[in-house]
């Protein structure tokens, strides 16, 4: 009998360690899944940002055929520099090929304003 207490006391004691770890886990999963909510959230109005910069300078330029010639070249060049963040998140990996689009454009400003 006295040892049939002590099993149950122990499989009693055992359920409330596995709820504790359950509710520790489920906790932090849902903060995973808020800052993931975050970056769908954020990342889509840099893109657009990105974009409208782009666009702006484009629309600007005294060379409009340059910051064609400029947009293509990085398009060959910044597939490498974005390619870790293909497989973490493709709307990572746009904004990282815009973004270096757009720092091309910036340092090579001269040829087409």
């Amino acid at each position: 009998m006295l040892l049939k207490m002590k099993n149950f006391v122990f499989c009693l004691l055992f359920l409330a360690v596995l709820a504790s770890c359950q509710f520790l886990f489920k906790k932090d999963s849902k903060a995973v899944e808020s800052e993931d909510v975050l970056i769908k959230k954020k990342v889509p109005t840099e893109i657009q940002e990105v974009e409208d910069w782009i666009q702006h300078r484009k629309d600007k330029a005294k060379n409009p055929g340059k910051v064609d010639e400029l947009l293509f070249a990085a398009s060959l060049k910044c597939p490498s520099e974005c390619l870790s963040f293909l497989e973490e998140n493709p709307t990572k990996h746009e904004l990282c090929l815009l973004k270096c689009q757009k720092k091309i454009l910036k340092q090579n400003s001269s040829h087409y304003k």
